[in-house]
């Protein structure tokens, strides 16, 4: 099965307000990741994320546009792509919707969530996750998180996850002024490995109060 996507509407009418668009996703990898990504009509990335999927292969989230004040009324006018990656399969998908405006929209220096508006928050969080060292030498395995798109100063919980969807355990972070996670470090180390085999998991860092979301996987080699 193919992937596929469906957004509840394709095409909207900037009035300088968010935008939440309802989304639904099926075949995917069950109860793996889906990697999110929005370009602008200029083809400028615009912010990145992932979604969880359930044991059938599907997610449902609500992706927030809203209007970039610097870009201006035109620049915010026309086709905003998303692409949709199945992590597991490399499989892609994806959707276009088209944003217009009119004699009702007001004036950039008008729109709300100025927040929102300045390049710090895009709609949707993004982490990654890397690695170095092994696991069974030395002092293990380091962990390096980092992330944007967050809140400026905003609560975050990370919460790791074995590839069988084990929770291993939680701890809590914040985000800088900019929205952004600076090298979160954290370190691992297991009692007995088999010869090459690699650990899977999966880091989900989710802002407390608004509840969004983003999550990476990081492998981490045994020897």
């Amino acid at each position: 099965m193919s992937p596929f996507v469906e957004l509840s509407f394709y095409d909207l009418t900037n009035r300088g307000k968010l935008v939440p668009i309802p989304i639904i996703g099926s075949g995917f990898t069950a109860n793996s990741n889906v990697n999110f990504e929005i370009f602008s009509p200029s083809g400028a990335s615009s912010g990145s994320g992932g979604y969880d999927t359930d044991e059938r292969g599907i997610f449902t989230t609500v992706y927030g546009w809203v209007p970039f004040q610097y870009k201006g009324i035109e620049g915010n006018n026309g086709g905003w792509k998303l692409v949709f990656t199945d992590t597991v399969s490399g499989k892609k998908t994806v959707r276009l919707f088209v944003v217009k405006s009119d004699d009702q929209t007001p004036e950039p220096s008008q729109w709300d969530r100025p927040d929102a508006l300045d390049g710090r928050r895009s709609g949707s969080p993004s982490i990654s996750v890397s690695a170095s060292g092994t696991l069974c030498k030395g002092s293990g395995v380091r962990t390096e998180t980092t992330g944007a798109g967050f809140t400026p100063d905003s609560a975050l919980t990370v919460k790791f996850y074995r590839s069988d969807g084990q929770k291993l355990g939680q701890r809590d972070l914040t985000a800088n002024g900019d929205g952004k996670i600076d090298r979160a470090f954290d370190y691992w180390i297991v009692s007995s490995c088999e010869s090459g085999v690699e650990f899977q998991y999966r880091f989900e860092v989710t802002e407390k109060g608004t509840e969004r979301k983003a999550s990476g996987t990081v492998y981490l080699p045994s020897k």
